[in-house]
């Protein structure tokens, strides 16, 4: 009866420690949930005008394209995301007038921190799957 109390209390701190952990992460998810903003804004306002958009599978790790092939989509080779570049430029610019006035310079940093790590996911992806 002992050793059951022992490990229901011992569970009970495990999954508090787990549950510290997570709260730990939630910035760096909001923050890439932040990061895709612009890419699901774009989606929604092709869904609200109509315009289909065909569906593109993600090329699988390890799979190399010819010379001839390329990972594109109706002819147009996968790019980075520069939008994501400016948008977080601008939010790290201005996280530095944010801190000196103490406005939303959280908010901000969560933003810039996004859409930066999206752009250089965009890259390595990019240079991933089209080296020669």
């Amino acid at each position: 009866m002992i050793i059951a109390n022992i490990k229901r209390k011992l569970s009970f701190f495990h999954q508090i420690k787990k549950v510290f952990q997570s709260l730990i992460l939630l910035p760096f998810f909001v923050a890439f949930h932040m990061g895709f903003s612009f890419h699901n804004t774009k989606a929604v306002l092709s869904g609200w005008r109509g315009i289909k958009t065909p569906f593109n599978r993600t090329p699988k790790a390890g799979v190399v394209a010819t010379k001839t092939e390329s990972f594109s989509s109706h002819g147009t080779i996968i790019k980075p995301a520069y939008a994501e570049l400016i948008l977080g430029i601008t939010f790290a610019l201005s996280c530095l007038y944010d801190i000196e006035h103490n406005s939303f310079y959280h908010f901000h940093i969560l933003c810039a921190i996004g859409y930066l790590s999206i752009f250089v996911l965009s890259i390595i992806q990019t240079n991933q799957y089209h080296e020669d």
